[in-house]
Order: C-alpha cells, then sequence, then structure tokens
C-alpha cells in the first residue's frame, strides 16, 4: 500500500520596511514605483540616514524592491504635506515689487530676479521684506548682486501678510544667524572666538603662542586676595602694548566696566608676567653663561672679535634707545628727562644684546639729560652691578658699543673687557676721512652693531606702544613694560641671523681688512683728483660697454651685506636728476679706470668724487651680446672714494656701491624701481625746484 506524502510550501519571508527595518505583509506594505514618487523617495532616505549610526552606508531605494510600512509611510506624507503647507506671516513688505519689471523705475529691459543675498541685507538694514520672484534692472544692481547703497534708503514698505513655505522660513533663521555669528563681538576670554590673522594684529602672537604664554599668568596677590589673570585681560594687556592704545579706547574696545578696571587689570597682568615670564626670557637668571655663549655666540661673532677663538668668550652688544614721556610737573623730573639733542623729554633703556640678537637684559630706563650719556651709565651699571650684569661679565669678555661710550673705555680695561668702539673723523674739513685701517675697523664692528639697533627698532614696531608719547600714569611701571616686551621677542620672534656669514667668512673678512687701498695710494701720488679734464674722456652710461656685468650677488659679496646696494637705486636717482643723465669719466691713460661723482644723501651742497679700477671685458665680446655677469674672478679690482669711510678696502661705501649697480647690473635690465616721487607733488616747495625723473622704464610705485 503506497502512501501518498503532501509536502507544505516553505513560508515566504515577510518584506522589511526601508525605513524601520520591521518585516511586515507584502500586503500591507506601500510600492514605492513611479516617477510621481520621486520625491517621496529622497524624503524616505532622509529619514532612514537619521536612523543609521554614523559612518554606515545608507542604500539608495531600489523602486522595484523596496518598500515602506504604513506607519513609515503615514510618517513621510505628513512631512510632504508640512513642506508644502504655506504660513501666512505678516511682514513689512516692500510696495514695489514687480514679477514682470524693475521694482524701482519699472522698466521690463534687463531685469533679472533679485537674489537671495540682496534681500537679506535689505531686510537687515531696512527691515524691508523683499517677496520672491521680485526683479531689478542692471542699472539698480551693484557689481555685487546687491540694491545700490542709495537705493536701499529710499525703499518703502507697507504691513501685510506673506505665506512663506516651511523651507523658507527655515532659510531666513539659518541666514538671520550666520549675519548674527558673523557680526557678534568675538568673545576675549576664547581666543577661537578671534580669527588668526585679527589675533596676531592685535597681540603680535598666534594662538598657540599666547596658550604657552597664558600658561605662565598665575594669581596675583591684591590687598590680600588672589587675583586671577582671565584671558581677556592678557589680551587687552598685549593689544595695548602692541598697538598703543589708550585705556579710554581698550576699555570701550574689551567691555572693561571703567577706564580704572583697565588699568587695574594692565597692572595684574603685569606683575604676573613679571614674576615668572620675564625671569625665564630676560636677564642673567635666565641662562648661564656658558648656555649664553653656546646658543647666542655665532661662530662668525667669535672668530671676529675674539682673539683666542678657541676659547669662546660671551659678546654684547650695548646701546640705548629713547622713548618719549610727559612732560611732568614735577620740576626736576622735567629738567632732568629734556634731552638737549632731541629737544624732547625723553626716557633711555639701556639694551644688551648677543650677535644673534637674544636680548640679555635691558638695564634703566635712565635720565636722558647729559649726565646721563651712554658712558656713565655703562660705568654706573658696573659699579653698582646693576641686575646682577657686573658679577656675570667676566674678564675677556667682548663688548660691541658706538662712540658715545668712549669714556668708559678705561673702565671697561681695568675689568679686563675688551671693548670694539668705532673710530670717528677727527677734525671738521669736509675732505677729512678715515685711514684705511680705522674705516675697516669700523666696517668689523658695523657688521655685528646693527643688531642691536635693529632691536632697538623691532621694540618700536613691534609694540607701537614704545613709539608713542607715554603718559605720565604709564611711566611709573615703564621699566616693567620695557623688560616684558623684550622678553616677548625673546620667547616668541625669530633670532637675527645672516646667512652664509661663518667662521671662514669671518676669516676672510679680517684678511681684506688687513690690506691697504693702492688705489686711493695712486691717486694721491698721481694726484688724479686735480687732473686737467683733458686726461679724461666724458661719458654717459650708454658709451661704456666694456664695464663687466656684475650679478646682485657679487655686489653682496663685495660690500658684505645688502645695505649699500638697498640705497643704489635712490643715489642713482638723485644723480641722473641734478646731471640730467649719468656721467662719469674714462682715462686716457690708464685702462679701466673710471672717475664719477656722487652726491652726498644728507647734504644738497656736499659730493664726492671716486674712482673705481676695473678688469675691461674685450670690446668685440661686449658688443656682442655674449658676456655672462662677472666671468672674471675679480671684475672689480680697486675703489677709492673721497667720502669719510671711501678709504676702507673692507666692502665699499655706498656712492661706489651705487656705480657698480648702475653700471654693473642696473642699466642691462630692461625695466628698474626707483623711490617713489609722489609726494613732491603733494608737499609744496617754496623754492619750486623740479621734481626728479626716475629711470625711463621705472614705476612710481
Amino acid at each position: 500500500m503506497t502512501s501518498l506524502m503532501k509536502t507544505n510550501p516553505a513560508p515566504q519571508r515577510k518584506p522589511l520596511c526601508y525605513i524601520c527595518h520591521t518585516a511586515c505583509p507584502a500586503s500591507t506594505m506601500k510600492k514605492l514605483k513611479g516617477n510621481h514618487m520621486n520625491h517621496f523617495r529622497e524624503i524616505a532616505e532622509d529619514q532612514r540616514m537619521e536612523r543609521t549610526p554614523d559612518g554606515d552606508r545608507v542604500e539608495a531605494i531600489d523602486p522595484a524592491v523596496d518598500r515602506l510600512c504604513l506607519s513609515c509611510y503615514s510618517a513621510v506624507s505628513n512631512l510632504i504635506e508640512n513642506q508644502n503647507s504655506h504660513q501666512e506671516l505678516e511682514f513689512n513688505v516692500l510696495l514695489q515689487t514687480s514679477h514682470t519689471q524693475c521694482c524701482i523705475c519699472h522698466t521690463q529691459q534687463q531685469i533679472s530676479l533679485i537674489q537671495w543675498p540682496a534681500r537679506v541685507d535689505v531686510f537687515i538694514k531696512r527691515e524691508i521684506f523683499i517677496p520672491e520672484g521680485s526683479r531689478l534692472c542692471k542699472d539698480h544692481m551693484g557689481e555685487d548682486g546687491k540694491l545700490l547703497s542709495f537705493l536701499v534708503q529710499g525703499l518703502q514698505g507697507q504691513r501685510r501678510t506673506i505665506k512663506l513655505s516651511p523651507i523658507e522660513i527655515q532659510r531666513w533663521f539659518s541666514v538671520l544667524r550666520t549675519n548674527a555669528i558673523r557680526n557678534q563681538a568675538p568673545d576675549y576670554n576664547d581666543e577661537n572666538t578671534i580669527a588668526d590673522n585679527d589675533f596676531f594684529t592685535i597681540t603680535s602672537l598666534s594662538k598657540d603662542q599666547f596658550r604657552n604664554l597664558y600658561e605662565l599668568c598665575g594669581p596675583v596677590q591684591v590687598s590680600g586676595h588672589d587675583r586671577i589673570v582671565y584671558k581677556i585681560d592678557l589680551i587687552m594687556f598685549l593689544c595695548k602694548l602692541r598697538q598703543g592704545i589708550p585705556d579710554e579706547f581698550l576699555k570701550a574696545i574689551f567691555h572693561y566696566s571703567t577706564r580704572q578696571a583697565v588699568s587695574l587689570a594692565v597692572n595684574k597682568v603685569r606683575e604676573s608676567l613679571m614674576r615668572a615670564f620675564v625671569r625665564t626670557n630676560l636677564g642673567p637668571d635666565s641662562m648661564t653663561r656658558q648656555q649664553f655663549i653656546h646658543r647666542h655666540v655665532s661662530d662668525f661673532a667669535n672668530q671676529l672679535y675674539n682673539p683666542n677663538p678657541e676659547k669662546p668668550q660671551a659678546i654684547l652688544c650695548i646701546d640705548g634707545t629713547y622713548i618719549e614721556i610727559a612732560t611732568s610737573s614735577n620740576f626736576r623730573i622735567a629738567r632732568q628727562s629734556y634731552c638737549m639733542h632731541k629737544s624732547y623729554h625723553l626716557v633711555k633703556p639701556i639694551m644688551i644684546v648677543a650677535p644673534d640678537g637674544y636680548i640679555f637684559d635691558v638695564h634703566g630706563p635712565y635720565f636722558s639729560d647729559s649726565k646721563n650719556n651712554d658712558a656713565k651709565i655703562l660705568i654706573d651699571e658696573l659699579q653698582r652691578d646693576i641686575r646682577g650684569f657686573g658679577q656675570w661679565i667676566q674678564e675677556g669678555d667682548i663688548v660691541i658699543v658706538d662712540y658715545g661710550y668712549r669714556e668708559s673705555i678705561p673702565t671697561l680695561q681695568r675689568l679686563g673687557i675688551r671693548a670694539k668702539i668705532p673710530n670717528i673723523v677727527r677734525g671738521r674739513a669736509t675732505r677729512d676721512q678715515l685711514p684705511t685701517e680705522e674705516a675697516n675697523n669700523n666696517r668689523l664692528i658695523t657688521k655685528s652693531r646693527w643688531v642691536v639697533e635693529a632691536r632697538n627698532g623691532h621694540l618700536k614696531s613691534v609694540f607701537k606702544f614704545f613709539a608713542h608719547r607715554v603718559e605720565s600714569h604709564n611711566c611709573v611701571h615703564l621699566g616693567d613694560l620695557v623688560r616684558i616686551a623684550c622678553a616677548l621677542l625673546n620667547a616668541f620672534h625669530l633670532p637675527i641671523t645672516m646667512p652664509g656669514y661663518n667662521a671662514d667668512e669671518a676669516k676672510e673678512m679680517l684678511r681684506i681688512a688687513a690690506q691697504p687701498n693702492h688705489l686711493m695710494q695712486r691717486v694721491h701720488d698721481e694726484r688724479l683728483e686735480t687732473r686737467a679734464p683733458t686726461q679724461w674722456f666724458p661719458m654717459t652710461s650708454d658709451h661704456l660697454p666694456a664695464f663687466p656685468h656684475l650679478s646682485l650677488q657679487y655686489l653682496h659679496d663685495l660690500t658684505f651685506g645688502k645695505y649699500q646696494v638697498k640705497l643704489a637705486p635712490a643715489y642713482v636717482q638723485d644723480k641722473n636728476t641734478r646731471d640730467g643723465e649719468y656721467r662719469f669719466d674714462l682715462s686716457r691713460e690708464s685702462p679701466g679706470l673710471l672717475r664719477a661723482q656722487v652726491y652726498s644723501r644728507h647734504t644738497r651742497a656736499a659730493k664726492y668724487q671716486l674712482w673705481i679700477q676695473f678688469h675691461e671685458v674685450p670690446f668685440e665680446e661686449a658688443l656682442a651680446g655674449e658676456q655672462l655677469p662677472h666671468p672674471l674672478p675679480n671684475p672689480i679690482q680697486g675703489w677709492y672714494c673721497q667720502c669719510k669711510t671711501g678709504a676702507r678696502t673692507l666692502g665699499t661705501c655706498s656712492h661706489i656701491a651705487s656705480v657698480l649697480w648702475f653700471m654693473g647690473w642696473a642699466r642691462h635690465q630692461d625695466k628698474l624701481q626707483a623711490p617713489s616721487h609722489s609726494l613732491l607733488g603733494i608737499i609744496d616747495d617754496a623754492a619750486h625746484r623740479d621734481a626728479p625723473e626716475l629711470f625711463d622704464d621705472a614705476d612710481d610705485n
């Protein structure tokens, strides 16, 4: 007997809802097929994405497969219905609205829709609502697509009801919020609310540097209580130093209650910074002597100034800078602060700087009368051991100073300190000049002494508080403020470097400084300065193809720096203006000997005669244009100028550098840029002197 067995079919799996993944009978689910369901599918995908964990991928709807349960279908339908339902709101609506003509002049020519930014701009400025679809002609529209500003002020509105969709309302809220955030005053207790560029303009620091500085600002004892330094206090203090803004303006900018509150915050930050930050970044306590020598005495300076370079010594550049103060009502203070040389009431901080620009310490400020000259100040600092300086400096150390310190040399020598001081021209005659040896010695000194002058300049350019007149209530703590500013320069600003200047370069400078000026001796022996004009060929720059081409790098190497070359365009411009063209003389008897006259930049009547011995380029090569810049190992063989430093062989004076720059480099360029003379057309001149002419192809920028 055969039994027939029936098999039941396997149960079918229920489809899952696309949004909530709930399994439902297929007969109860809604399909998503058809083009009319496009917007419905977009909303469904958004709902699915909201339910999906971050990072998980959301598959797009497959209309042939995916379905929605009744609950999700109803939810999506309600969302679409709400989007399509408009809300009636009352606004001050623009009277001149039109969809077919300009809302200002009613023309129908060259009109376009008023864009969203223009509608928002009018609403913010006048609280007038411009309906979507309104149009404007090009004559009333600015380059940014907005209504011209004078038209906005003349618009008129009327209160009436406008229908807006939920999407439009959401968009208006978003735009108005963005605009409010953009115009919101920054929170000065949170540096992140300030743009990076604006923050640097306010404080001279980056945000990371500011955070490092703030970590060192501990609480300060005021009237027996600890007062915390807040970020807004530190930012305000740095802004005061950076921009030199009076306390009244700081009160308005940083929203302090009174000017006295600003002064109290300034004193609180000053005391806090002096306790920790300044002590670790300025003064003898900030590092040991060996650390100072190792970190801040360069190999170049050690080789150049130390007679025993195998045993490095501390090298210091010392100089003062003037800070103007308000006239005191105390007669003694007024007398002692008045500087006869500057004709102002001044005080003088003394800056002690390493060869790389690191500020070792700041002394003072001192009065600026004749009893407080540079030499007496230095002697006083050593004798009274100001801030431990007398104990820190030792026998064999080297100080680089200017001529104003000459009276302190005996004191320095008794202490075993080597002083490097420049020479000056003795005598009043215009033609007097330094001998070659002394002129070379001066160049060796100025090669590093300019660093202290640069740091004095940085103090006033970075912190404009010291470039302005300091009021009396700030003078009480002026010394602390200067030391804080110098500590900031040490901690957060780059050192001063001279690329390429190492011990070998120092040896080369010392070797050249020992050489005599043979061309000067020849000028004197042959009396070339008084030789008859018939012994010279008068020429212009277009008539000397045999002068060698020189590169800017060669000129920088020749002058041992860039300063003289930087002044060359102004010297050439001045010579062209006075002579009408660039003129010089060429010797008839001595090949390659050039004579020229260059005018002083300080005195209108003074001019200096100079001679340059150069290696002549073969005439055929010069005409063929095949010459490369200074292909010869020694294209310039000698120079001599009658100015005060013109006898030196270590580099050249600015007058000689200007001739070499023009003859060897500038005249071969297609385009040159000369110093601007625009002020000559703005500032009146009672003498009616003609304005200077620039190079033919120069830009007046």
